[in-house]
């Protein structure tokens, strides 16, 4: 019986320079192209590993990474509340299409119904007048009227 290893994969592969270091740019650009839930787990690894100075340069280097998570998590949530948003003008612009559909097949089917007894109504008038029999035979179709 053989056993699967998983192995846990990094959420996002970060290119490196030849000097393995990023520069805060590189860093900034990075955050920018994760999505929301990478960012989340970044924040949450960034967390977990870097035990937070109170002064100086490594203070300042590890406030910088968060304010870019923080400024890259503000851009995603603003993008997702402005999809949000255009998702929801469309779906009531659809509805009020569909509304306008409705209402114009409405007015199609008691047109067509209006015609439908116009029809019949001339049939009838036409029988009551005697210009045409009870039982009309055409080609294939036939048409017989009753007494109502």
């Amino acid at each position: 019986m053989s056993s699967t290893r998983i192995e846990p994969q990094p959420v996002a592969s970060i290119p490196l320079e030849a000097t393995g270091e990023l520069t805060l740019p590189e860093l900034e650009a990075h955050f920018r192209a994760l999505s929301l839930r990478e960012l989340s787990f970044e924040a949450a690894q960034l967390a977990a590993i870097v035990d937070i100075p109170t002064q100086g340069e490594p203070y300042q280097f590890y406030a910088q990474l968060q304010q870019y998570l923080a400024d890259a998590t503000e851009a995603k949530v603003d993008g997702y509340v402005l999809f949000k948003e255009y998702l929801e003008a469309e779906s009531e612009t659809w509805t009020v299409k569909k509304q306008a559909l409705v209402q114009m097949c409405d007015r199609l089917i008691a047109h067509k119904q209006s015609q439908l007894k116009a029809l019949k109504q001339t049939l009838i008038a036409l029988h009551e007048q005697g210009l045409i029999a009870d039982y009309l035979v055409g080609k294939h179709k036939a048409i017989q009227i009753l007494p109502n």
